[in-house]
């Protein structure tokens, strides 16, 4: 996206640093590691200890584990923030070396409340980067004062390891009531993906879609807590991954019936093409508040 930007534009985030191609290679693990492999190892390393002489170990990590997981109810309340984790130099380097920036088109009121509507929800959200991560050099810097908690899906509370990535930065189940509780009795903000996992499953590469006009619960909470609505569109989200279509209707029924996405995407084709072209995911545009009663009558 290139664009002037207007006396009243701000954007914020690091710019792209001179690259190679071993530090594309290393971002690309890097990443994938910690959203794909390491969470992959904490679900099925304990169940294949079982098999091993550690197998008492194993038992008892698991117990106490899942029982921790189950007990544990911060994802339906407040979230857990860690601020120190968000600000780590290690994430803000990799989002610098993407880069992911935010563009915001009108200062906000801290004093008030606001509901971030995002699209394109994408594979994988990739962009929800910027918005719990880095936030001194990112959200913080775009709209200071305005606290925040993202929207999530509940089964990624289940998930070892991204549970507790999601917790750190900013994250709560994404139901009604949670959202609710965040806006009335903490007088915070939300961002949300109204797309939701409908939007994810069927995410094409460069190709833009928002489904919308049937996801406007956001808009009816809007109304009814006071709360101001922000549009928000990510450039760059739908350019990261080749999408499959192999089961997709069954996938629509996993989504449907228990909203469960399940995503194939092509990993390693996208691993080259990474090495041949480097991202940019130049711009996380937002937009100025919109009147939530325009939202829900006309859009």
């Amino acid at each position: 996206m290139s664009k002037s930007l207007s006396s009243e534009d701000l954007l914020v985030g690091g710019s792209n640093p001179e690259s190679s191609a071993f530090k594309t290679i290393f971002m690309f693990f890097i990443f994938h590691g910690l959203y794909l492999f390491i969470p992959l190892m904490f679900v099925v390393g304990p169940f294949l200890m079982l098999l091993t002489s550690y197998r008492l170990f194993a038992m008892i990590c698991i117990v106490c584990y899942w029982t921790w997981v189950f007990r544990d109810g911060d994802y339906l309340k407040y979230g857990r923030p860690w601020p120190f984790f968000e600000n780590l130099p290690f994430i803000r380097f990799v989002l610098e070396w993407l880069p992911m920036r935010i563009l915001r088109t009108q200062e906000l009121d801290p004093s008030k409340k606001y509901i971030f509507a995002c699209h394109p929800h994408g594979t994988l959200a990739f962009n929800r980067a910027v918005v719990g991560f880095s936030t001194n050099t990112l959200w913080n810097q775009a709209f200071p004062g305005v606290s925040f908690r993202v929207l999530t899906a509940r089964a990624a509370f289940f998930v070892p390891f991204i549970r507790e990535l999601w917790l750190w930065t900013s994250c709560v189940d994404a139901s009604r009531e949670v959202a609710t509780k965040v806006l009335r009795d903490m007088n915070c903000s939300l961002f949300v993906y109204p797309g939701g996992e409908k939007e994810q499953i069927q995410t094409e590469y460069q190709k833009h879609k928002a489904f919308l006009s049937s996801r406007k619960g956001f808009v009816r909470l809007a109304l009814k807590e006071g709360a101001e609505l922000v549009p928000v569109y990510a450039f760059g989200e739908t350019d990261l991954y080749h999408h499959s279509h192999f089961a997709l209707s069954a996938r629509k029924f996993l989504v449907e019936k228990f909203g469960v996405s399940v995503k194939f995407t092509a990993l390693i084709c996208r691993f080259y093409y990474v090495i041949a072209k480097n991202l940019d995911l130049e711009s996380f545009c937002v937009c100025l508040p919109v009147d939530a009663y325009y939202w829900l009558h006309v859009m």
